[in-house]
């Protein structure tokens, strides 16, 4: 077998785990193979927030804004996922794109993770929100970003 297979034109097989089909090296198959539903908290700008990540990978939503610590953030997440359900969606134009958020008392608990071109693409994703929300899992550690130097 060649060194490098993609310079050779092969398939480079590490870039087909998102497929529909699955890793045809393990034989599993769609977004079902992939990681839980779940909330992860982070640190940004010394600031703390939480994302919920589809189990693609990809994020559905974020926290609006920064919280004190680790254990805040946690329990933000935890509360927004039992919020998720019940609390009010609503939809903003900004611009030509559109954003959802979940409201609870006049609070904003979350927000879109992305904007949408479409409002009807927009409300779809706040309702697969409220389903991925509902039924995630808050990781009890946070993400770990490395510290680059210039």
């Amino acid at each position: 077998m060649p060194e490098h297979p993609v310079a050779e034109g092969q398939l480079n097989q590490s870039f087909t785990s998102r497929s529909p089909r699955g890793n045809p090296r393990d034989g599993t198959g769609g977004h079902s193979a992939g990681m839980a539903v779940r909330f992860q908290c982070f640190l940004r700008d010394s600031r703390w927030g939480w994302r919920l990540l589809g189990s693609n990978n990809r994020p559905l939503a974020r926290s609006p804004g920064g919280l004190d610590d680790l254990p805040s953030a946690l329990h933000d997440a935890a509360q927004v996922a039992a919020l998720a359900v019940v609390g009010d969606i609503e939809l903003q134009a900004e611009g030509h794109a559109w954003r959802w958020r979940l409201v609870d008392h006049g609070v904003v608990r979350a927000v879109a993770a992305i904007a949408y071109a479409r409002r009807p693409d927009c409300w779809r994703a706040a309702e697969r929100f409220r389903e991925q929300a509902a039924r995630a899992a808050v990781m009890g550690y946070p993400l770990v970003t490395p510290h680059l130097s210039a």
